[in-house]
C-alpha cells in the first residue's frame, strides 16, 4: 500500500497537504454530541434540511462553526489556516486535462508524464475541496464560486479516463497504465467538493 501511494505522490504545496490534515484533525477533536452544541430546535431544522453526506453533514458544519464562535483554539487554528489557503487559491486558475485522461505507468520511461498528470489532477482536486470547505465554514460565496470554477473546468475539458499503457503491454503482460490508481487517489476530492457545495445549495440544478 505504501509503495502504491509513493508511486503517485506529487509536489502539491506543503500548505495544501497541511490544511487537508488540519481539517481531519479539526473534525476528530471537536465533540460530535450535537445536543451539547446546538439547541434542539436548530437540530430539528438541520435534520430536515438537505446537506453534504459524504464527508460533512449540515449538523457537523454547524458544530464546527459554533466551536469557532466559542474560541475553541483547535477550531480557530484550523479555520484560519483553511481561509489563508483558500484566499491564495482565489488567485489561481484551474489546469484541467483536455480530452482523455491517459496516465502511463510510474515505473516506465514515461514516469515524468505520470508525475505531471498526477500533480495536475491532485492540485486542482485539492484546490476545489479546500475552497468548498472554506465556503462551508465562512458562508462567503466567493469561495464557492471559485470551487465551482475548478469543478466546471474539469467537467467541460476532461472527457473520460482511458488505459494509459501501450499496445505492446498486451504481449508482455505488463500493467497497462496508472489511470485507475491516480484517479482513485485524487478524484474523490472533486466529489467531496461537489457534495459540500450541492448540500449547501451553492450549485444550481442546471
Amino acid at each position: 500500500m505504501d509503495l502504491t501511494i509513493n508511486r503517485i505522490k506529487e509536489k502539491i504545496s506543503p500548505r495544501k497537504v497541511g490544511i487537508f490534515f488540519l481539517i481531519i484533525l479539526l473534525f476528530s477533536h471537536i465533540p460530535s454530541r450535537a445536543n451539547s452544541w446546538i439547541p434542539t430546535s436548530t437540530i430539528s431544522t438541520l435534520i430536515k434540511s438537505p446537506g453534504p453526506n459524504l464527508l460533512l453533514t449540515r449538523r457537523r458544519i454547524e458544530e464546527v462553526k459554533l466551536a469557532i464562535s466559542r474560541h475553541n483554539q483547535i477550531a480557530i487554528s484550523a479555520y484560519n489556516e483553511l481561509i489563508g489557503e483558500a484566499n491564495a487559491l482565489l488567485y489561481t486558475e484551474p489546469n484541467p486535462i483536455k480530452g482523455e485522461v491517459r496516465i502511463p505507468l510510474f515505473y516506465s520511461k514515461k514516469q515524468h508524464i505520470q508525475q505531471m498528470y498526477s500533480r495536475q489532477i491532485g492540485t486542482d482536486a485539492l484546490s476545489a475541496y479546500i475552497l468548498a470547505l472554506a465556503y462551508a465554514f465562512s458562508n462567503n460565496k466567493i469561495y464557492a464560486d471559485k470551487s465551482i470554477e475548478f469543478l466546471l473546468a474539469w467537467v467541460k475539458n476532461c472527457t473520460r479516463p482511458v488505459d494509459g499503457g501501450d499496445f505492446w503491454n498486451i504481449f508482455t503482460g505488463e500493467k497497462k497504465g496508472d489511470t485507475p490508481i491516480v484517479i482513485s487517489y485524487h478524484f474523490p476530492k472533486f466529489i467531496m467538493a461537489f457534495d459540500i457545495l450541492q448540500g449547501l445549495s451553492a450549485i444550481s440544478k442546471e
